[in-house]
């Protein structure tokens, strides 16, 4: 069975991930608008959108 990751490091890797994708994006004109996960065994739900990952990155979360 492989390892699985706790939704707190998903939830950190991904606002990391989510920034750079945002970034990208932007590089070619693009515009990232919302980001949601959700977890098929338990079916909770989390996403990000702009205003949380600018509020992480300056919180320095990222």
């Amino acid at each position: 069975m492989k390892s699985c990751r706790s939704i707190e490091d998903v939830k950190k890797d991904g606002v990391q991930l989510v920034a750079q994708l945002r970034d990208m994006l932007e590089i070619d004109g693009y515009e990232l608008i919302n980001v949601k996960i959700r977890d098929r065994q338990t079916g909770a739900r989390f996403g990000w959108h702009d205003l949380r990952v600018q509020r992480a990155e300056r919180s320095g979360e990222t």
